[in-house]
Protein backbone atom coordinates (compact mmCIF):
# COMPACT_ATOMS: atom_id res chain seq x y z
CA UNK A 1 0.00 0.00 0.00
CA UNK A 2 1.34 3.39 -0.88
CA UNK A 3 1.48 6.17 1.07
CA UNK A 4 -1.50 8.09 -0.16
CA UNK A 5 -3.27 5.06 0.16
CA UNK A 6 -2.99 4.53 3.29
CA UNK A 7 -3.57 8.37 4.30
CA UNK A 8 -6.82 8.28 2.10
CA UNK A 9 -7.81 5.91 4.66
CA UNK A 10 -6.82 7.92 7.94
CA UNK A 11 -8.67 10.72 6.72
CA UNK A 12 -11.93 8.45 6.41
CA UNK A 13 -11.11 6.41 9.53
CA UNK A 14 -11.06 10.24 10.51
CA UNK A 15 -14.05 11.50 9.54
CA UNK A 16 -16.07 8.22 10.82
CA UNK A 17 -14.74 8.65 13.83
CA UNK A 18 -16.22 12.33 14.11
CA UNK A 19 -19.64 11.22 12.41
CA UNK A 20 -20.06 8.85 15.61
CA UNK A 21 -18.36 10.83 18.30
CA UNK A 22 -19.09 14.62 17.47
CA UNK A 23 -21.76 16.83 18.35
CA UNK A 24 -24.90 14.96 18.47
CA UNK A 25 -27.01 18.19 19.19
CA UNK A 26 -26.13 18.79 15.49
CA UNK A 27 -26.44 16.84 12.50
CA UNK A 28 -23.78 18.63 10.61
CA UNK A 29 -21.65 16.56 8.45
CA UNK A 30 -18.47 15.96 10.25
CA UNK A 31 -15.50 17.93 7.61
CA UNK A 32 -11.65 18.09 7.69
CA UNK A 33 -11.00 22.14 7.72
CA UNK A 34 -7.53 22.13 6.51
CA UNK A 35 -4.52 19.54 6.84
CA UNK A 36 -1.15 20.19 6.98
CA UNK A 37 2.09 18.23 6.14
CA UNK A 38 4.73 17.23 8.87
CA UNK A 39 7.99 17.40 8.36
CA UNK A 40 10.44 16.70 11.06
CA UNK A 41 14.50 16.58 10.42
CA UNK A 42 13.39 17.46 6.82
CA UNK A 43 11.67 13.98 6.40
CA UNK A 44 7.81 13.58 5.96
CA UNK A 45 6.81 12.53 9.21
CA UNK A 46 2.70 12.58 8.71
CA UNK A 47 -0.31 14.76 8.33
CA UNK A 48 -2.26 17.43 10.78
CA UNK A 49 -5.88 17.64 10.38
CA UNK A 50 -8.16 20.59 11.68
CA UNK A 51 -11.66 18.83 11.59
CA UNK A 52 -15.15 20.08 12.89
CA UNK A 53 -18.67 18.87 13.79
CA UNK A 54 -21.18 20.94 13.95
CA UNK A 55 -19.75 23.33 16.39
CA UNK A 56 -17.04 21.05 18.04
CA UNK A 57 -13.31 20.96 16.88
CA UNK A 58 -10.64 19.29 17.23
CA UNK A 59 -6.96 18.19 16.18
CA UNK A 60 -6.05 15.23 14.76
CA UNK A 61 -2.30 14.08 14.07
CA UNK A 62 -1.42 10.97 11.98
CA UNK A 63 2.49 10.02 12.05
CA UNK A 64 3.31 7.97 9.27
CA UNK A 65 5.90 5.52 10.91
CA UNK A 66 4.53 4.19 14.07
CA UNK A 67 1.20 4.30 11.65
CA UNK A 68 -0.65 6.40 14.89
CA UNK A 69 -3.35 8.58 14.83
CA UNK A 70 -3.79 10.98 17.64
CA UNK A 71 -7.06 12.97 18.03
CA UNK A 72 -7.54 15.91 20.43
CA UNK A 73 -10.13 18.06 21.70
CA UNK A 74 -10.62 22.07 20.96
CA UNK A 75 -8.86 21.82 25.01
CA UNK A 76 -5.86 19.82 23.85
CA UNK A 77 -6.98 16.60 25.67
CA UNK A 78 -6.82 13.30 23.35
CA UNK A 79 -9.84 12.07 23.01
CA UNK A 80 -8.94 9.14 20.71
CA UNK A 81 -5.63 6.96 19.56
CA UNK A 82 -5.60 4.72 16.79
CA UNK A 83 -2.40 2.37 15.91
CA UNK A 84 -1.50 0.30 12.80
CA UNK A 85 -4.60 -2.20 12.20
CA UNK A 86 -7.34 -0.20 14.72
CA UNK A 87 -7.51 2.39 11.46
CA UNK A 88 -9.81 0.44 8.92
CA UNK A 89 -10.65 1.46 5.33
CA UNK A 90 -14.40 2.90 5.34
CA UNK A 91 -17.43 0.21 5.25
CA UNK A 92 -18.14 -0.57 1.57
CA UNK A 93 -21.27 1.07 0.21
CA UNK A 94 -24.58 -0.75 0.53
CA UNK A 95 -26.06 -0.84 -3.55
CA UNK A 96 -29.13 0.28 -4.47
CA UNK A 97 -31.09 -2.39 -5.20
CA UNK A 98 -31.95 -0.80 -8.95
CA UNK A 99 -28.60 -0.10 -9.73
CA UNK A 100 -26.67 -3.05 -11.29
CA UNK A 101 -23.68 -4.81 -9.36
CA UNK A 102 -20.38 -5.07 -11.54
CA UNK A 103 -18.53 -7.46 -10.06
CA UNK A 104 -14.75 -6.23 -11.75
CA UNK A 105 -13.86 -3.73 -14.08
CA UNK A 106 -15.19 -4.14 -17.95
CA UNK A 107 -12.59 -4.81 -20.63
CA UNK A 108 -13.07 -3.88 -24.08
CA UNK A 109 -11.25 -6.18 -26.77
CA UNK A 110 -9.12 -4.02 -28.98
CA UNK A 111 -9.39 -4.11 -32.27
CA UNK A 112 -6.47 -5.75 -34.32
CA UNK A 113 -5.03 -4.27 -37.45
CA UNK A 114 -5.80 -5.60 -40.35
CA UNK A 115 -2.86 -7.28 -42.05
CA UNK A 116 -1.57 -6.09 -45.46
CA UNK A 117 -2.90 -6.30 -48.29
CA UNK A 118 -0.21 -7.09 -50.65
CA UNK A 119 3.30 -7.36 -48.74
CA UNK A 120 6.10 -5.83 -50.81
CA UNK A 121 7.54 -8.42 -53.29
CA UNK A 122 10.67 -6.89 -52.47
CA UNK A 123 11.30 -9.07 -49.20
CA UNK A 124 10.92 -12.34 -51.53
CA UNK A 125 13.37 -11.21 -53.63
CA UNK A 126 16.53 -10.35 -51.65
CA UNK A 127 19.65 -10.85 -51.74
CA UNK A 128 21.73 -14.41 -50.74
CA UNK A 129 24.72 -11.98 -49.97
CA UNK A 130 23.25 -9.89 -47.49
CA UNK A 131 24.67 -10.39 -44.17
CA UNK A 132 21.47 -8.76 -42.02
CA UNK A 133 18.19 -10.70 -42.30
CA UNK A 134 15.17 -8.11 -42.92
CA UNK A 135 12.87 -8.30 -40.32
CA UNK A 136 9.31 -9.47 -40.58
Amino acid sequence: MTNSQRLAIVRSHLLSWLGENGSERDSAAPQIVSESILIRDGFYSGRSFHAAVGDQTFRAIWFMEPDELKIRNAQGDVVAAFQGGQIKPPEPQTAVADSPQVASPISLPMPQPAPAAAESHQGEQESENDPLPKAA
